[in-house]
């Protein structure tokens, strides 16, 4: 079966003296990133080929003898199609995605990097990062982003709304809130837009499709989703129940967040956020370029900032 490498194509073209190999073909996929390329005109909003398009020309006009064929693969449907092309043995050469699974070097589907490694490269990341993929005293994985990106990791403020319920976001940001605290704000965070009588602005808003944006309040209230050792799943605890029940609560008894969380994924809690339907959203540093991009778009009407 075909070695799989789970290499950035970036990374490999700084890395890897390919061109000694002779006539290659790669096959690479990668997820959605709608990242510009260099030289990308600045009125335009780039689509998830524009990148690996680019990253792709790029490696081939440095490397004549190497033909890239990349593929992007939607997030939701990577973990199938990445199984069903390993169980077929037409699995990519080298992935970018937000698949991992360790049982791959067990069966020995991925090539180790350590060869490309020197102690100046592991210096350059996060101990936390370079370790997300060291098995049995090896390295597989070129860290790309320590979940800052945009998906969930950090909490987003559209400060108008703070302003107009007359709470000092200000404060917030630098001295933190409780959970009583935030249950009161979100309230205040909370109301009838139109006049109807029914609530059609919210605080907040979950996603129960998407572990994101819910795991970080369970965690508040001193869950574990494993045991230190990694040998136990402990998620069944009181402390875990605790946090679903706050969380359901927000929905049900608060009534800060709206319905349906159950059928609810992350972009539909980034979507409510942007709508400026909810005044916190979730992502990260990722986040102020997605705005920009669905504002020249045409997805969003104007450009805004969240506090992070």
């Amino acid at each position: 079966m075909k070695r799989l490498s789970v290499i950035l194509l970036v990374m490999l073209m700084l890395a890897v003296p390919i061109s000694a190999l002779g006539k290659t073909t790669i096959t690479w996929w990668i997820n959605p990133w709608r990242i510009a390329p260099p030289n990308f005109p600045a009125d335009k909003a780039a689509t998830e080929e524009d990148f690996p398009k680019w990253a792709a020309e790029e490696f081939m006009r440095l490397h004549p003898d190497i033909e890239v064929k990349y593929v992007v693969v939607g997030n939701t449907e990577y973990s199938q199609k990445m199984a069903a092309a390993i169980a077929t043995g037409t699995q990519p050469d080298i992935f970018k995605g937000p698949v991992w699974d360790n049982r791959w070097v067990g069966a020995g589907l991925l090539e180790p990097i350590d060869d490309y490694l020197t102690e100046e490269d592991l210096a350059d990341f996060y101990e936390l990062a370079i370790e997300t993929g060291y098995v049995d005293g090896k390295h597989y994985i070129w860290p790309w982003n320590l979940g800052t990106n945009g998906m969930g990791t950090s909490m987003l403020l559209y400060t108008p709304d703070f302003e107009k319920a007359g709470v000092d976001w200000r404060k917030i940001v630098e001295e933190g809130w409780t959970m009583e605290e935030f249950v009161e704000i979100a309230k205040k965070l909370t109301w009838d837009s139109d006049g109807d009588g029914k609530t059609d602005h919210y605080a907040i808003s979950f996603g129960a499709q998407d572990t994101h944006n819910l795991m970080n309040f369970i965690y508040a209230h001193g869950a574990k989703l494993i045991t230190e050792d990694e040998s136990k799943v402990i998620f069944n605890t009181p402390e875990a129940v605790a946090g679903l029940q706050f969380l359901l609560d927000l929905v049900d008894v608060h009534k800060v967040a709206p319905s349906g969380v159950e059928a609810m994924g992350v972009y539909d809690v980034i979507g409510n956020f942007h709508s400026h339907r909810t005044s916190i959203g979730f992502g990260g540093p990722y986040e102020i370029g997605r705005i920009t991009r669905y504002v020249k778009s045409g997805q969003l009407a104007e450009a805004f900032y969240p506090v992070i």
